[in-house]
């Protein structure tokens, strides 16, 4: 095993990282902390974690909860987020919540199989929108990634080298910056409109799943 992680750690400094490492986990049971900051300095809890895994035609899919709120009591469910990995790619279906289901036809194509410095992909569909009380209504967008470099992160963790990518919504102008380990997933994420940063999340701990 440490030789594997030491492998994954060495490509990841040098080369091209495949999805599979994986950058992105979606097994069952892996769950991960975050220190989650909101635009006006408010700290508060993120916890996500693979609620249900399964096939769904030629993909493997696993719809992650999203908790947010003070840590010292019971998180609510903010969100369910959909994703299912296809030969190495990882895709994102949609988002749920109590009250709006917000989907993509086709599934956005989150990671790439293939993973290096330089490399961009850019998504187009269509997103949908079903809220309830209201008709449901959708509109043509694009997304582009863009695998801007690898930093080092600090993370209540530990410090970890992760590759920076950017997805930025064409449309509405919204630019979702996120750090990805490989064996680890997500440990920093940022996301800022026109106006400046709206909120961050940063790794404070994690538990693997299989």
């Amino acid at each position: 095993m440490r030789t594997l992680r030491l492998l994954a750690l060495a490509t990841l400094l040098s080369g091209p990282v495949l999805a599979d490492d994986p950058l992105f986990p979606i097994g069952a049971a892996w769950e991960w902390t975050y220190e989650r900051v909101e635009g006006q300095g408010l700290e508060t809890t993120e916890v996500r974690s693979v609620e249900q895994t399964g096939l769904e035609g030629s993909y493997e899919v696993a719809t992650l909860a999203v908790l947010i709120g003070d840590p010292a009591t019971p998180l609510p469910v903010a969100q369910r987020i959909k994703y299912g990995r296809l030969a190495g790619a990882i895709y994102r279906f949609g988002e749920a919540t109590d009250r709006e289901l917000h989907s993509y036809d086709p599934p956005v194509n989150f990671l790439e199989a293939r993973i290096e410095p330089g490399a961009s992909w850019t998504w187009r569909g269509t997103e949908r929108w079903e809220t309830k009380g209201k008709e449901p209504r959708s509109a043509p967008a694009s997304i582009r990634f863009e695998v801007e470099g690898v930093e080092e992160v600090a993370t209540g963790a530990g410090k970890m080298k992760a590759f920076r990518i950017r997805e930025t919504h064409e449309t509405s102008g919204v630019s979702i910056a996120r750090w990805f380990v490989p064996g680890t997933g997500v440990v920093r994420e940022e996301e800022a409109i026109d106006t400046g940063t709206t909120w961050s999340m940063t790794l404070e701990s994690f538990r693997r799943g299989r």
